[in-house]
């Protein structure tokens, strides 16, 4: 070309140009074909204990039919690699293949040591390379079938002796050898309770950067709800975001996943009625407030009395509560914002389902509130699953126990412009 053109400056500038160009179109394919390769989340989500992990495929299809679109299961490394070296796949195949089969998004947990390292498997390993072969192992195993990876489950609670210095060791080891193999690969800093502080100390020392979301567990705040403590649980997204704002700006709008939260059942129809009312506030409020994905724990009956299921395979209130609530907001929940229809005496919460605008309303703790509209709609119990028509300028006697309101009138519905808002606390009237 140079010699054709006379070596002309503005031919070599334009080639250099068209070279920088194909560069980015590459990498903007690069990042489309990543896109392409993280499934797309139902928010609505289990987590299983060891127990109940074992009998997956007795609870799986029953959640699906459910709405229920995540699982969150997986071996623990002494199953995988139970010797240096030797791969045992075979209890992996059959979970990816379960939950395929059943159509539910699986995440899965990077966890425990090896008893080839130490006898005591709650410790964090201290065989950095060991570690890094068994994440780079089954992230490749498993990269067309699995995306979401947490490192450990609550390093608090599950490490005997390890610091969060040792934690974030782990995770950055992770981190590096996952996207090795799977660029696309999710990784997940993860804790006990709503340990914000943990999370801030594992970037701090050395977490920064090696991870695509957070997941807490906050059960403390999801059994205050039966107490009034409704604000707090919406506070826990915002209190997370500030904190990595401060600490790692980079993944300031990572997302946040409750990979477990839940409230133990005693078998009583008292308690089978608060765990179900609790279930309903809390799906409510944190998709409410931008969570990825809620995994409840659990799906049925492993530790006793927190399962959606009971270990005969019954359903307890709080599936069929929770089976309703994924009905009318749908799998993909479009949130529109809050209201309050009298002042300081109930909370409600609006999306627009997939045939009709729903609002998820119930009273204050300790307040009786009497609510109407003024068009007709449709009052849906989600335990019993009836629906009770309420016409124009009736009463409606509302209690702690979460209704369903179909059909909610336009003065209450946000309006077009508000469907879009990120800020998960928008009041509309």
């Amino acid at each position: 070309i140079n010699a054709e053109y006379g070596g002309s400056k503005k031919v070599r500038w334009n080639i250099q140009y068209t070279v920088y160009f194909m560069r980015l179109v590459n990498f903007v394919f690069l990042l489309l074909l990543i896109s392409d390769l993280v499934p797309a989340l139902n928010p609505f989500g289990v987590s299983s204990s060891a127990q109940s992990t074992g009998t997956y495929n007795t609870w799986l299809p029953t959640i699906r039919q459910a709405g229920f679109g995540a699982a969150r299961m997986f071996p623990s490394w002494d199953n995988i690699e139970p010797t240096r070296g030797t791969w045992n796949w075979a209890a992996t195949d059959a979970i990816v293949k379960g939950a395929a089969s059943a159509d539910v998004v699986l995440s899965g947990l990077l966890f425990y040591n090896v008893p080839w390292l130490n006898p005591n498997t709650h410790t964090f390993p201290n065989d950095y390379n060991a570690w890094g072969q068994y994440v780079s192992q089954l992230v490749n195993h498993t990269k067309n079938s699995v995306t979401y990876w947490e490192v450990w489950n609550e390093p608090q609670s599950f490490a005997q002796g390890g610091t969060v210095t040792d934690y974030a060791g782990i995770v950055r080891r992770a981190y590096s050898e996952a996207k090795a193999v799977f660029p696309g690969v999710q990784i997940g800093l993860t804790v006990a309770a709503n340990d914000v502080n943990y999370l801030k100390q594992s970037i701090v020392e050395g977490a920064v950067d090696h991870f695509d979301y957070v997941s807490v567990h906050p059960y403390e705040i999801t059994a205050a709800i039966q107490n009034g403590w409704e604000p707090v649980f919406m506070g826990i997204t915002r209190t997370i975001r500030r904190m990595l704002t401060d600490t790692n700006p980079s993944r300031a709008n990572a997302d946040i996943w409750f990979t477990e939260l839940g409230l133990q059942s005693d078998g009583s129809a008292g308690s089978d009625a608060e765990q179900a009312r609790t279930a309903l506030k809390a799906f409510t409020m944190g998709v409410a407030q931008g969570v990825t994905c809620l995994n409840w724990y659990e799906a049925k009956d492993g530790q006793g009395g927190f399962g959606l299921l009971r270990s005969d395979n019954s359903q307890r209130p709080a599936y069929v509560a929770l089976k309703n609530l994924i009905k009318y907001v749908g799998e993909s929940p479009s949130y529109l914002g809050w209201v309050q229809l009298n002042a300081n005496m109930d909370y409600g919460f609006v999306f627009q389902g997939p045939t009709t605008s729903v609002l998820v309303l119930w009273a204050v703790v300790g307040q009786t509130d009497r609510v109407s509209f003024n068009s007709n709609v449709r009052v849906v119990n989600p335990v019993t699953s009836s629906i009770t028509p309420l016409n124009t300028g009736n009463s409606l006697t509302l209690s702690s126990d979460p209704v369903l309101i179909l059909d909610v009138p336009a003065n209450v519905v946000t309006p077009v412009s508000y469907t879009h808002l990120t800020l998960p606390t928008k009041r509309i009237v």
